[in-house]
């Protein structure tokens, strides 16, 4: 089960580096859209506060831990040691020649996209006795508490109408869940003594029951985004957008053939290495429960309810259409998971041309630190938008001081 879910988690970001990224930051160009347009889009990244793409790449790529790096690793741990993901790719069409309950104003807007959330955190002390065994420990209580993974891999088909003055929409979607895992512990430990180990294991988790193909279909669920763009001027009468977002709002019912384990136990071991247990994956896999079976793990299948994480997004766009060449941005976001920190940024906006601008922002939080971001965006007149960019510059340039990767590409014709 954890070989098969690195690997999900390496072609999703195989697949997503290769698809457009949804731009997190809509620059602002005209207040009225007319006709009918096509946008793909997508916003892709994964990051992590405390372990490094050297570290990261070990895991994803392939290539031997040394102690070294098991050491500089555990030195940079804290009560907060977070790895997470976002990958959300869509492809949406708005037109303004179908207003929806005959209000002229508004027009018609439908998407496909396809979404993975990863979000973790892992106690110190379980990264420990994982890279070192229990051997050094002797003596020591060892606390588990707060560990965490969750993945979800959902697909969302919309739709919803816009407000063609401001470019506000709602949506409505059918979300169709392809697979997930979620686990949790709690109070949970590890006692090393001379000739012993108690073991004291509390949690709980649930999955999916297939992990293939790529769109399993194995449950149904809706999910509510909205989008409003408020527009103002300030003193000097130039026009301001403060964009509210609220998205993935929303609920999965895995089926019937969902699993659900849960574990609450405390065990003695005698004459046992814990590495025993993690080098091991005969006694691990899901196939053969000997180990697990002598921890008190139980298991039961059935249907399962799970919440999508919601996001809110508060931010200042940038306007195109603006006569000043610089503006500045900012923002907030925050979603709804015990693994990410509040997202702050702020940066600046620089119109080179009518048709071409770049941006740059100093970012904080999330499931990683301090990044920095650059984005390139470019119209070829009225008929078509590329946006380029990533949010974290440093991560995709380097192993050792970048802690994550990302990519955004948008691309929106005028049909």
């Amino acid at each position: 089960m954890i070989k098969r879910s690195l690997f999900l988690f390496v072609v999703s970001i195989f697949i997503n580096q290769l698809t457009f990224g949804q731009d997190q930051t809509f620059v602002f160009k005209d207040t009225s859209e007319e006709g009918s347009w096509l946008t793909l889009s997508g916003f892709n990244y994964y990051s992590s506060n405390r372990f490094n793409n050297d570290y990261m790449d070990k895991w994803i790529f392939g290539g031997e831990i040394t102690q070294e790096f098991k050491d500089r690793s555990s030195e940079r741990l804290s009560s907060r040691n977070s790895i997470g993901a976002e990958f959300e790719n869509e492809i949406s069409f708005h037109t303004s020649a179908i207003h929806p309950f005959k209000l002229q104003n508004w027009g018609l807007t439908f998407g496909i996209s396809d979404n993975h959330y990863i979000s973790s955190n892992i106690p110190q002390d379980l990264f420990d006795v994982a890279m070192y065994g229990n051997a050094p420990y002797l003596g020591d209580t060892l606390n588990f508490n707060f560990g965490h993974f969750q993945y979800q891999h959902f697909q969302k088909f919309g739709i919803g109408m816009y407000d063609r003055r401001n470019m506000s929409s709602i949506r409505l979607s059918y979300v169709s869940g392809s697979k997930t895992i979620n686990g949790r512990l709690g109070n949970s430990w590890m006692l090393n003594e001379e000739d012993s180990i108690q073991l004291a294991l509390q949690g709980s988790s649930y999955r999916s029951e297939k992990f293939s193909p790529y769109m399993a279909f194995q449950g149904s669920g809706f999910a509510f985004d909205l989008d409003y763009n408020f527009i103002f001027e300030n003193k000097k009468g130039s026009r301001q957008i403060i964009n509210f977002k609220v998205k993935n709002l929303g609920i999965i019912f895995w089926n019937q053939n969902s699993y659900q384990n849960g574990i609450d136990s405390l065990t003695t071991y005698s004459g046992i290495d814990i590495r025993d247990f993690l080098n091991s994956d005969d006694s691990l896999s899901f196939e053969n429960f000997s180990v697990l079976d002598t921890l008190g793990l139980k298991e039961s299948q059935g249907a399962q309810t799970d919440f999508l994480s919601p996001e809110l997004v508060v931010q200042k766009l940038a306007d195109q259409a603006s006569p000043n060449k610089l503006q500045a941005i900012f923002g907030f976001k925050a979603i709804l998971s015990s693994d990410y920190f509040p997202y702050f940024y702020a940066g600046g906006y620089f119109k080179a041309t009518d048709n071409f601008s770049i941006s740059s922002r100093v970012s904080y939080g999330g499931f990683g630190g301090v990044k920095v971001g650059l984005n390139a965006n470019y119209w070829a007149g009225d008929k078509v938008y590329l946006g380029l960019g990533t949010y974290d510059l440093l991560g995709n340039i380097s192993k050792t001081i970048g802690y994550g990767r990302g990519f955004n590409l948008t691309a929106r014709f005028k049909l």
